[in-house]
């Protein structure tokens, strides 16, 4: 007959043990998680320096930084553009060909000429961030191919599904 205490300890270890028989089901795909097989003796370090893969981390968080601010720099360079385009038409309505205008034409000059740094500056930036993203996403893949994941966590309200991937 077993001990009053081994039973209840048996009995609150059986859920913890059920969450990490489920996590290591569910994470055996994923080869971001394998363990690499032990090495002989003898046997030399691999070639690959073990800073290269949070090398490559940094160049891929760089990455999308760069790549959002192109996106959130092209959506100002898109909206300038509109409203640029909106007071030149109220100029080239409220002016004639002397360039004698009303206020109205002489206000949307004023706005033109104030967007106008603004719209230029917005596109440099696009370019520049999709430019910069984009290589740096390029330059260095994910462990050298796309992966897919499938995770079984632990939340605060219980145990959440996830799914996870890289490109």
């Amino acid at each position: 007959m077993r001990p009053r205490n081994e039973r209840s300890n048996a009995g609150k270890r059986r859920p913890l043990v059920v969450l990490t028989a489920l996590c290591i089901v569910a994470e055996a795909g994923c080869a971001a998680h394998a363990v690499p097989p032990p090495q002989a003796r003898g046997a030399s370090a691999s070639s690959t320096p073990a800073s290269q893969p949070s090398r490559d981390r940094s160049a891929r968080t760089y990455g999308w930084v760069s790549l959002s601010v192109g996106v959130e720099a092209t959506l100002v360079a898109l909206v300038t553009s509109g409203m640029m385009l909106h007071e030149k038409n109220v100029r080239d309505g409220h002016c004639d060909t002397q360039k004698v205008c009303s206020i109205d034409g002489a206000n949307a000059n004023t706005s033109l000429s104030q967007l106008g740094w603004w719209n230029a500056t917005a596109w440099v930036v696009a370019v520049a961030g999709l430019g910069v993203g984009g290589y740096l996403l390029w330059s260095h893949p994910v462990e050298g191919r796309a992966s897919t994941g499938v995770a079984v966590e632990p939340v605060g309200t219980g145990v959440g599904l996830g799914l996870r991937g890289g490109f």
